[in-house]
């Protein structure tokens, strides 16, 4: 069989981030992401403002780059995208596709859900995580000097855990990783 030139290449057609999450109600999204809708947002808003608009391409940014059209190189190249390859996934996605890979999304589900290719999905995952959430803009929690300091910090610290666990069972938590398995000493009776 002969390649024919002429032939289009079948355009993906990808459902935008403020449709497809516009469609998900607040209980949905807590399920999907593990967040509130809220939070979602902010940790997009954050992310970008540490990377930048054009590495992160925000919906809304997107948006904008095809709104110039041919009159700007970012306006070309961005058609040139569409064109050959298909739409460029936004940031908001991206980052969709990594928080539900972390929490026990498939890769297949996720390839199909937002259209791209199945092994594309670990790229994005890799490449969010690497260059967006492991950042020490993003991840630089001072535990020590932000809470211990501060005894009152602490039992703040403390009474949201208890307020946030079912029946009050966590006490005396002023921290957690979620994920990670740690050794620790049992504590004896004298403290």
């Amino acid at each position: 069989m002969k390649f024919d030139a002429s032939q289009k290449r079948t355009q993906k057609q990808r459902m935008k981030w403020s449709e497809f999450q516009g469609k998900l109600s607040d209980c949905q999204i807590r399920h999907l992401f593990r967040m509130s809708r809220e939070c979602f947002s902010c940790l997009c808003h954050t992310i970008e403002s540490n990377v930048g608009a054009e590495d992160f391409k925000s919906e809304s940014f997107l948006e904008l780059l095809a709104s110039e059209g041919r009159t700007t190189m970012r306006g070309r190249i961005y058609d040139i995208h569409n064109r050959y390859c298909g739409q460029l996934i936004c940031g908001e996605i991206k980052l969709a596709i990594t928080i539900r890979l972390m929490a026990g999304g498939s890769y297949l589900d996720l390839a199909a859900l937002y259209v791209c290719g199945f092994t594309y999905i670990y790229q994005i995952f890799h490449y969010v995580n690497a260059n967006w959430i492991c950042t020490d803009d993003l991840t630089m929690i001072d535990f020590y000097n932000n809470l211990t300091a501060d005894e009152e910090a602490m039992k703040k610290g403390s009474m949201a855990f208890e307020s946030g666990s079912s029946m009050g069972l966590i006490y005396g938590c002023i921290g957690a990783i979620d994920g990670w398995l740690v050794k620790i000493c049992c504590p004896n009776v004298d403290c």
